[in-house]
């Protein structure tokens, strides 16, 4: 008995040519539809455009000029910006002075806890560079304050507790046709508490003070000390360093 063998084929279609068909479909569908309302539309619009005048159809930007920008426009670049530097820098030192001038305005300190008026003068003798006499000048001690409170270099200055400021305020006069330069606390040593052991001197001046020939200048002395000794007789001693002492006697009580 003979066995029949039968093949069975099936055909496939291509998968590139399936895709290709898809895409000539598109194309032509793409295509048909600009052709007709697309088209007609675009026309239209076209010619809508084309009816309305255009300012700027004959405009071109100006061809760049080497030798321009470096004779007029850097120049021009320069001068401006070193203006702006210049007004900035101005501003700016205008507004310090100002803020300065204001800090110092506007310090204020209460009243003196205590005042008491001396208006002792003294007149002690200038030596020039040779150590020879070249005059005299005016030492006025005008009075003596307690506070708690001082401005020193335009910022205001507390006492801390238990503590309080006593300030001498002087009146230097030159009599000399030239100015002059002194440290005022060298003519000032103070005596507390009755203790003549201790002699202290000023750590609150503006030593050296200059006065300007034939002059007078006002500044000041002073020194923290103990409330409790403020309530006692202050003594102050006044006299150049190596020479003879005329004592003050202070109570403000």
């Amino acid at each position: 008995m003979e066995k029949n063998n039968s093949t069975i084929s099936i055909n496939i279609p291509n998968p590139l040519t399936i895709i290709e068909r898809v895409k000539n479909s598109i194309l032509a569908y793409a295509l048909e539809m600009y052709n007709g309302p697309i088209r007609r539309r675009t026309s239209i619009f076209q010619k809508l455009l084309n009816s309305v005048k255009n300012p700027f159809k004959n405009f071109k930007f100006p061809r760049f000029n080497k030798k321009l920008l470096l004779k007029i426009v850097l120049p021009l670049l320069i001068i401006l910006i070193f203006s702006a530097v210049l007004i900035n820098l101005i501003r700016n030192l205008s507004g310090l002075q100002s803020v300065s001038n204001e800090s110092v305005l506007s310090v204020s300190i209460p009243k003196p806890v205590a005042q008491e008026n001396l208006n002792k003068s003294f007149k002690f003798p200038l030596k020039d560079e040779d150590g020879e006499n070249a005059g005299t000048f005016d030492y006025v001690i005008e009075n003596a304050e307690l506070r708690k409170q001082i401005v020193v270099k335009g910022q205001r200055a507390t006492s801390v507790e238990g503590r309080i400021f006593l300030i001498l305020n002087l009146k230097i006069t030159n009599n000399l046709d030239k100015a002059i330069q002194l440290n005022t606390r060298d003519y000032v040593r103070i005596v507390v508490n009755n203790n003549d052991a201790e002699l202290l001197a000023a750590d609150i001046h503006n030593d050296p003070v200059e006065v300007q020939a034939i002059s007078t200048k006002y500044t000041r002395l002073g020194l923290a000390i103990s409330e409790e000794n403020a309530k006692n007789p202050i003594t102050i001693q006044v006299g150049e360093i190596d020479g003879e002492k005329q004592t003050i006697e202070i109570n403000f009580n």
